[in-house]
């Protein structure tokens, strides 16, 4: 049974919390694809509700049926579960990671309304479809089909955003609560290992600041159209001056001194993050020295975590810094923030730096 795994319930920020708090004690739920139970367990005792359950798989309906009163094991778009369930209505259904499933998803919305109560509500989780790290994929020729997350190969229908809000409204509901949980470019919690480094800064930027661009699963609680009340959205806006990338170049001298020739750049994010820039030197014979150029037309301070490479007795230095303000934390007030790597570099085959920016306010300048 792929999805019987135990959920943190609980915890309000995760996508199984948000929907199990919106459901009131001793409410009539019907519950789509409950897999191993862990949702029908903890309505059913811990907020004494009457659940009712749909589930193709027959080991997964035979321990979600230990804690439900009525069920259908069954292909859930055969709509075999009408006939159970037809004289029936419901406060809440819950469709938890269950559209991204169906062949055809609206349909069981509009079949649904005729068992929701006239104030009853749908519960709905899926994937964002266009979370960045599916665009930087893509951008690397990369749509990888995996066991589980946004494209788990069992997935079939996948939303943005605007897709959801309209294939809800084509169905005859409206938001009443619009919410998410968030996985961004970097945050190697989930199926996604990225990161920036191989985009040019405006390609970054532009991923990184659209709308929902780190959502990495919707949810929705949605209501008839016709009910009367207030729509709350909880999304985080993107404000476009929060992820500020820019390109950080590093010059090699191989003996001929530094040129535009014999240069590699990476991605830094300059909102104050701790953050690492990798570069890879195994191209370069016999390396006498580098000189990394954060990032330039910007004043900024930058503290110095940590280099690594598999170079001997490197040491890095600020070239034109204007104020040292403590060990390994530098000014720039120049907009040419520029560091010295020397050392036993010869063939060394990469270079990494840690490191924090932070801009320097004019009126600090």
């Amino acid at each position: 049974m792929k999805y019987n795994r135990p959920q943190d319930i609980e915890n309000p920020d995760t996508i199984y919390g948000k929907i199990v708090s919106r459901v009131k004690e001793k409410s009539q739920v019907l519950e789509f694809g409950p897999s191993g139970g862990w949702m029908t367990q903890y309505l059913s005792k811990e907020k004494d509700c009457y659940i009712d359950i749909v589930e193709i798989d027959p080991e997964g309906f035979s321990q979600a049926s230990r804690f439900a009163r009525d069920g259908y094991l069954g292909d859930i778009e055969e709509y075999g579960w009408q006939g159970v369930f037809q004289n029936r209505k419901y406060d809440y259904i819950i469709m938890a990671d269950l559209l991204e499933h169906l062949r055809n998803p609206k349909c069981l919305l509009e079949i649904c309304l005729q068992y929701l109560e006239k104030d009853g509500e749908i519960l709905i989780s899926t994937p964002n479809i266009a979370n960045s790290n599916i665009l930087v994929n893509l951008l690397h020729n990369r749509f990888d089909y995996t066991q589980t997350g946004i494209l788990d190969n069992t997935h079939i229908h996948l939303f943005t955003y605007d897709t959801l809000q309209k294939t809800i409204r084509e169905a005859g509901y409206r938001p009443v609560l619009i919410d998410a949980v968030y996985s961004d470019v970097g945050d190697t919690s989930r199926e996604f290992e990225n990161n920036y480094t191989l985009l040019p800064a405006e390609v970054a930027r532009a991923i990184a600041n659209r709308d929902n661009a780190a959502v990495y699963q919707f949810v929705f609680i949605i209501s008839k159209k016709e009910r009367i009340c207030e729509e709350i959205n909880l999304l985080k806006r993107q404000d476009v001056e929060e992820r500020f990338f820019h390109n950080s170049e590093l010059y090699v001298d191989v003996g001929c001194g530094f040129s535009e020739k014999q240069k590699e750049f990476s991605i830094l994010d300059r909102t104050g993050a701790r953050q690492k820039v990798k570069f890879s030197l195994r191209q370069y014979p016999d390396i006498k020295q580098l000189r990394w150029n954060i990032c330039q037309g910007i004043q900024l301070e930058c503290r110095l975590y940590d280099i690594e490479t598999d170079g001997t007795n490197v040491e890095i230095a600020p070239v034109n810094h204007d104020l040292t303000v403590g060990i390994n934390d530098y000014k720039f007030y120049n907009q040419d923030a520029v560091f010295l790597i020397t050392g036993d570099l010869g063939e060394a085959s990469y270079l990494e730096i840690e490191f924090e920016l932070h801009p320097i306010e004019p009126s600090e300048a």
